[in-house]
């Protein structure tokens, strides 16, 4: 309900100046490919830096971006500083690597730069 009365009180209390920097990074697959290693993504969410992950499939399983888990995995994340978590989101864009029973890749590379 509203309060006027709460509202200016709760407004003051609050600060903009938040004690860490956060980001989502998504990472998606290539349709219809199987996965057989997602050994990489498992370990990625191990990171101190991850507050919360999921990971959409399992070994095995087919990709369909256009059904229920239209990405591989999803990594929050959470640093001190914007640098740190540019730094984290680099780390984590270059090791991600998901491959099929052949041993091809089944993620899509994202390249980042840099101006």
């Amino acid at each position: 309900v509203y309060e006027p009365d709460r509202v200016g009180k709760t407004l003051k209390q609050h600060s903009a100046i938040f004690k860490s920097h956060c980001a989502g990074l998504y990472f998606v697959g290539i349709q219809d490919m199987v996965i057989s290693d997602m050994s990489v993504c498992r370990e990625l969410a191990k990171d101190k830096h991850v507050i919360q992950s999921v990971l959409y499939y399992s070994e095995g399983e087919k990709i369909d971006n256009y059904g229920a888990n239209p990405y591989l995995a999803r990594y929050y994340i959470q640093a001190p500083t914007r640098q740190e978590v540019d730094d984290v989101t680099e780390r984590f864009f270059k090791q991600m690597k998901v491959t099929d029973p052949a041993g091809e890749r089944v993620d899509i590379p994202f390249i980042m730069e840099r101006d």
